[in-house]
């Protein structure tokens, strides 16, 4: 008769879920952030910007985008980005994407 080895795996795998378990309550926040800055860059300049684009006939680069692709062809890219310059007064001025759209 053989005996039996003692596995470490449903140890670990406890230990594992525990903290798996963890690690998604610390990320909920981190995904409301991200989802703030993300509405924040579409927004862009503020909706007073997106407005008097509007009031002068004009669209927001991204409204454009729309217009040129097919519908959810557009990937963007750096749509977070920020710039680091704290010279001439640039640390108060800090749009997400750093005021350009790229992607393809």
């Amino acid at each position: 008769m053989l005996a039996s080895v003692p596995s470490m795996l449903s140890k670990r795998a406890v230990a594992m879920t525990r903290s798996f378990a963890g690690a998604v309550d610390l990320t909920k926040p981190f995904s409301e952030r991200l989802a703030e800055a993300r509405h924040q860059a579409l927004v862009g300049g503020g909706e007073k910007r997106i407005a008097s684009q509007h009031k002068r006939g004009k669209l927001t680069a991204r409204e454009r985008i729309e217009l040129l692709v097919d519908k959810g062809s557009f990937r963007e890219y750096d749509q977070l980005k920020a710039h680091r310059c704290v010279h001439f007064g640039m640390e108060k001025q800090n749009y997400p994407g750093d005021g350009v759209v790229t992607g393809h």
